[in-house]
């Protein structure tokens, strides 16, 4: 920091002293002088606050619910963001945004209420009707998400190729009959898992209007009544994909209590956040979406256009196929 202070003191042709006011933002200064040592500060790739006492302010819009912040995704994606933040000697507003005060209005007053120097959206399902409009606020906006959001800057894993990844590895391992179980496709991140995984198969010649689909509101639904239809089913599918690892475990335990054997007589494969379905007494398959690595990367941006950095519009991040216990060939079934 000091060598810095010298530095902006020297171009500037004022005292360090001088620069040290202006950078923990004491008066008794001309603007002039002012704009002056701020503006060598950013030519130099420098953030004023950063070496302030006064560190930035990022604000994190969420919508907010009952245990909002304890799901998988959640947790994964904000303990990543806060220690990246951290790490980055910045500060963070929360700012929880109930279904009936959702809009734009409402978000640009608490920017303004806590001179917050750019947002992070972690993306759910109606957080998509603002965002669009986030595009008008005067500081830098990085959404988590995916590709087809309105805003400028977004961070995102492959959920297509995702979904195309746990197709591809049931159709190696033999299997013709498959099932999907996902959440409300409002979220586009399950759309797009469902539709990578449709498109693999019809890819490969086979039927997708006769795959088996169950969708769920939230991961409280019980999937009690989808196992008992499928137990009862002539020809059930050999193969089922999860988009949500909680009803995914939830299925399985009901498939097992029903007698049907994983993955002798059906294999299973899910989506994991973070880990979560690694540690089961029958440690699950699953496709692993890089959370902790959205939240990094989605801090990184924003910070680099905060400091006039020079940032990608998008960055797309692999999921990884972890091949467990729970899939098997289907000529062992």
């Amino acid at each position: 920091m000091v060598a810095m202070v010298k530095e902006v003191a020297k171009r500037a042709g004022v005292s360090t002293a001088t620069v040290s006011r202006i950078l923990n933002g004491k008066s008794g200064h001309s603007s002039a002088t002012v704009k002056s040592v701020e503006r060598i500060i950013e030519d130099l790739g420098f953030s004023a606050s950063h070496y302030s006492n006064t560190p930035d302010c990022i604000g994190i819009v969420m919508l907010s619910h009952q245990d909002c912040l304890l799901g998988n995704y959640t947790a994964t994606l904000f303990s990543a963001i806060m220690a990246m933040l951290t790490t980055e000697r910045m500060i963070a507003q929360i700012i929880p945004v109930t279904s009936s005060r959702l809009s734009f209005q409402y978000i640009r007053e608490i920017v303004e209420a806590h001179s917050l120097k750019g947002l992070i959206i972690p993306e759910f399902n109606q957080l998509y009707e603002v965002s669009e409009h986030l595009n008008r606020l005067d500081i830098p906006v990085v959404a988590i998400g995916n590709t087809d959001l309105p805003l400028k800057h977004i961070v995102c894993s492959d959920s297509y190729q995702a979904g195309r990844d746990a197709a591809a590895y049931f159709w190696s391992l033999g299997h013709r009959r498959f099932g999907i179980l996902s959440m409300r496709q409002l979220d586009v991140c399950q759309k797009l898992r469902l539709e990578g995984f449709c498109a693999f198969v019809a890819e490969m010649g086979g039927d997708t209007g006769l795959i088996w689909k169950k969708e769920y509101n939230c991961e409280e639904d019980s999937v009690t009544s989808a196992v008992a239809e499928m137990v009862n089913m002539e020809q059930r599918p050999t193969a089922v994909f999860a988009s949500n690892s909680m009803i995914a475990l939830k299925f399985m335990i009901e498939l097992r209590k029903a007698g049907i054997k994983i993955p002798d007589e059906v294999s299973l494969i899910s989506v994991e956040e973070r880990g979560e379905l690694e540690t089961l007494e029958l440690p699950m398959t699953a496709v692993c979406q890089p959370t902790r690595l959205m939240g990094e990367a989605a801090v990184r941006m924003l910070i680099n256009l905060i400091r006039n950095r020079q940032a990608p519009e998008k960055q797309i991040l692999s999921c990884n196929l972890v091949v467990r216990n729970t899939t098997s060939p289907v000529n062992n079934k």
